[in-house]
C-alpha cells in the first residue's frame, strides 16, 4: 500500500501518499494506520517523518492522532483539497478572504508575467475570449465561469506551485454558492459587465506584455472594484 520515498521533502511525499489513500476510499473513516515504526519501515525512512507528515495531516483533519492509542482516519475526512481548503476557510470572513486576495493576486499576476511561456500566454488569450463572449451573453454565471478560468490561468502561468494552489483556493471560496450569489448581484449593476471586461484586458495585455509592475497594479485595481461592488451589493441587499 505504501511507497518508499526517498528524495525530496520526505515528509509531504508520506502526507500525500497517506492523504490520497484516504481520499480514494483505500484508507476508510475510523481505521487505524499502521504504528509509526511500521510506517517508517515502509516508507523507508525516519519515525520523525513519519510523526512529522501524521501532524500535517492532523491538521488538515485527514486523522486523530492520540498519543497511545495510535492513528486512524478522520470520520469525516475531506474529500479532496479543494474541500480541505473550503474546511480551513469556511469560518472566515469573507472581507478577510478578499484581503487575502488583495494580497495574493496581483503578485501573482506579477510573476505571470515575468515567467509566462508562449503557451501559457495562449490559454490567457483564450480565457480572455470566453470572458468577452460571456460578457456579450450578459449571463452572470457564464461570467462568473469566465472569470474563475480567467484567474486560474493567471494562477498556472506564475510557475509556483504553491502560490498557485494557494490563490486558486482562495479564489475558489469566493466563488461557493452564498458569495457566488452576491457576486451575480454586482455584475446584474449597471456597467459592472463592462468595466470588468475592461479590467481583464488590462490585465491580459500586461501579462502578454511582459509588463511585471502594470500586470500587478491592474491585478491590483480590479481585484479592489471587485470587492467594494461585492459587498456593497451585500449591504444594498440588506438594508
Amino acid at each position: 500500500m505504501f511507497r518508499p520515498v526517498r528524495q525530496g521533502k520526505i515528509y509531504v511525499q508520506i502526507a500525500d501518499q497517506i492523504r490520497q489513500l484516504i481520499e480514494s476510499g483505500a484508507l476508510k473513516p475510523g481505521e487505524k494506520l499502521p504504528p509509526e515504526r511500521a510506517l517508517a519501515q515502509a516508507f523507508q525512512t525516519s519515525r520523525a517523518s513519519v510523526r512529522e507528515a501524521l501532524s500535517a495531516l492532523e491538521i488538515g483533519g485527514y486523522v486523530i492522532c492520540r498519543p497511545g492509542s495510535g492513528t486512524t482516519v478522520a470520520a469525516n475526512p475531506p474529500t479532496s483539497r479543494r474541500q480541505l481548503w473550503h474546511r480551513l476557510l469556511e469560518e472566515d470572513s469573507p472581507y478577510d478572504i478578499y484581503e487575502a486576495r488583495l494580497i495574493l493576486e496581483p503578485h501573482v499576476a506579477a510573476l505571470a508575467a515575468e515567467r509566462a511561456t508562449d503557451d501559457d500566454r495562449e490559454r490567457l488569450h483564450r480565457a480572455m475570449e470566453r470572458i468577452l463572449a460571456a460578457g456579450r451573453s450578459r449571463d452572470p454565471d457564464e461570467y462568473n465561469a469566465a472569470d474563475q478560468n480567467f484567474h486560474r490561468v493567471i494562477a498556472q502561468a506564475c510557475r509556483n506551485e504553491v502560490l498557485s494552489k494557494v490563490a486558486l483556493a482562495v479564489n475558489a471560496c469566493m466563488s461557493e454558492e452564498l458569495w457566488k450569489n452576491l457576486k451575480a448581484k454586482a455584475l446584474l449593476l449597471p456597467g459592472r459587465l463592462e468595466k470588468y471586461t475592461i479590467e481583464h484586458e488590462q490585465i491580459c495585455r500586461a501579462i502578454v506584455a511582459g509588463d511585471v509592475e502594470q500586470a500587478r497594479q491592474a491585478m491590483y485595481h480590479h481585484i479592489k472594484e471587485i470587492e467594494g461592488d461585492v459587498f456593497a451589493g451585500a449591504e444594498e441587499g440588506d438594508s
